[in-house]
């Protein structure tokens, strides 16, 4: 998992290498949907979703970009980690619900039918 923070660009930096800088992917992350945040100097940010997999599957640069200073990268969470923290926190942890499988089965031993 990912340590969260400020990476400093000396030279150029794209925003895959300024992920792996910060700890790389966790196995949460979607790797389809990376957000860079860009500061046009006009108040009003621009956003650009890439999708970093196939840079991560080759060896050619698809959609990877170079960083420029003050530019912030997300990586969010893919859907199905979502689902499982939405389960934990409201399903889990709100209604009381044994998740426990089992059954029994119970013999007479005193039964009278066979005699």
């Amino acid at each position: 998992m990912g340590t969260p923070g400020i990476v400093t660009i000396d030279g150029s930096l794209t925003a895959l290498q300024a992920i792996i800088q910060a700890g790389g992917f966790a196995d949460s992350s979607a790797i389809k949907s990376v957000i860079v945040m860009r500061n046009q100097g006009t108040g009003k940010p621009i956003f650009k979703t890439i999708n970093l997999k196939e840079d991560l599957a080759g060896h050619k640069q698809y959609n990877d970009i170079p960083l420029k200073p003050y530019d912030v990268v997300f990586v969010p969470k893919s859907t199905i980690a979502k689902l499982n923290q939405f389960v934990t926190q409201y399903i889990k942890e709100l209604i009381p619900i044994s998740y426990n499988l089992g059954f029994s089965w119970v013999y007479d031993l005193n039964d009278n039918d066979y005699k």
